[in-house]
């Protein structure tokens, strides 16, 4: 089904709900195994952090003090010159006052936020759209997987495992108005997206996870990728010494800290390598297995 609208392409308040259902109205779906609310779930230790949902503001708190995943491309120096050289680098359930008040606030803090944004308020959309493409399936709600010691390998070896907080700075961007442009889903894996999911299977104890790239107007392709024990031994090693050598030492590391290191040089590699061996298993039209929802991409 192609998109059928002729709602303005350009505006000051992007509506990041375009179409969204509510991760409210996924737990009702029969496919879709829901977690418990916060309140009913009782903590016992880091482990029972995979019951709370990641809508509560309870599953932030428990972040504190962790290097989650979204931030580990950072850490790992995807971002540093030397890797990047290698190759690696409407009426849905949200009311139309919330919907406005979002559209205001991102209009003034600028593309990148709309962006993150809408990526959040996507997901039950997306992960609607991967349970009917795979009849039969049934999909089960996680909250916070930590990283525990049993789920590594024992010939690892025993390896120093990080926990901290790292900030992300804002920019803020006045613009008085944005377009839609959208140039579709990803046709491969970017390598920069391969250490988070990668980390996801470690954690999640799984042999390989889906990978769902979708765009606003154009569909979805979704790509299955396998995991590779040998690359998550090596993001441990460079987080464990980047940890021990500069974090604990109050060091703040040098550009290319690692760049002379046999395992950098592995790791990067095999990101290179798993996303390059990510397999296609589905693509979807724009709107597909979506019931109607809110059209707009604007709500000025």
């Amino acid at each position: 089904m192609r998109l059928q609208q002729q709602e303005p392409m350009f505006g000051r308040f992007p509506n990041v709900h375009f179409r969204a259902p509510t991760m409210e109205e996924l737990r009702q779906q029969p496919t879709f195994e829901a977690l418990p609310p916060a309140a009913a779930v009782a903590l016992a230790g880091t482990a029972s952090a995979r019951y709370v949902r990641q809508d509560d503001a309870l599953w932030g708190e428990l972040h504190a003090g962790v290097l989650t995943t979204g931030l580990v491309r950072s850490a790992l120096g995807l971002y540093e010159k030397g890797a990047v050289k290698k190759g690696t680098g409407g009426g849905w359930g949200v009311s139309e006052e919330a919907k406005l008040r979002k559209a205001r606030t991102l209009g003034s803090l600028g593309l990148l936020s709309i962006c993150c944004s809408w990526g959040s308020a996507q997901e039950a959309a997306s992960l609607v759209q991967v349970a009917a493409a795979f009849p039969g399936s049934q999909l089960a709600e996680v909250g916070l997987c930590r990283l525990q010691e049993a789920l590594l390998p024992p010939a690892w070896g025993e390896e120093h495992l990080p926990l901290w907080a790292l900030s992300k700075g804002r920019q803020a961007a006045h613009v008085k108005q944005f377009a839609v442009a959208d140039r579709g889903p990803r046709m491969v894996v970017p390598p920069e997206w391969v250490p988070q999911l990668q980390l996801h299977m470690l954690c999640a104890d799984t042999p390989s996870g889906l990978l769902i790239s979708r765009s606003a107007t154009k569909g979805a392709r979704i790509f299955r990728m396998r995991r590779d024990d040998e690359l998550l031994r090596c993001m441990l090693q460079v987080i464990s010494r980047l940890w021990v050598e500069h974090v604990l030492a109050g060091r703040p590391p040098p550009p290319d800290a690692f760049a002379n290191w046999h395992v950098h040089h592995d790791m990067l590699r095999r990101i290179g390598e798993s996303a390059r061996g990510a397999e296609l298993v589905a693509v979807l039209e724009e709107g597909q297995h979506l019931p109607p929802g809110d059209p707009r991409f604007f709500l000025d």
